[in-house]
């Protein structure tokens, strides 16, 4: 858990190796191949009126990552009062984490096609628990070598 401390940016990485971003219309969140991007980096809040142990993740649009109440979008909304649809529970699994939503559902990094998109999503079998995996890299960390690196033949 040293990863959701009060105030640290994180990134978090599907197991697409795409990063979870905010989108320039600074309402859809989307996957990336680019960590390096500012768009990549979101900050723990966590909630302190809870017994549970929960956070928020906030971006840079001063929005945060929400869980929308109609299918089972991912946006980014402006802080709100009393609204758990911005509250994550980080579950440890292995060396990755999910993040669960109060009502159960998690986010899922998704892939159609050549789409990389974000979702919620409730698990019901083990084939789609994979989806719901993501690496957590501190933004001080820098991100991990793009999936097709060259080596220097000499």
């Amino acid at each position: 858990m040293e990863f959701f401390l009060n105030g640290k940016a994180l990134r978090l990485r599907s197991q697409y190796k795409k990063y979870l971003v905010a989108k320039d219309d600074k309402k859809s969140v989307g996957q990336d191949g680019d960590g390096s991007s500012k768009r990549a980096e979101w900050t723990v809040e966590v909630v302190t009126d809870s017994d549970d142990y929960f956070i928020r993740l906030k971006r840079c649009y001063n929005k945060y990552l929400t869980a929308s109440s109609t299918g089972q979008k991912v946006l980014q909304t402006p802080p709100s009062p009393d609204d758990s649809t911005v509250e994550w529970e980080p579950i440890n699994d292995g060396e990755y984490y999910r993040l669960k939503r109060r009502n159960s559902s998690f986010l899922r990094g998704s892939r159609w096609r050549r789409l990389y998109s974000v979702t919620h999503y409730t698990a019901e079998n083990e084939t789609m628990k994979s989806s719901l995996k993501w690496d957590i890299e501190d933004v001080m960390t820098p991100p991990a070598d793009p999936p097709f690196a060259f080596e220097n033949v000499s």
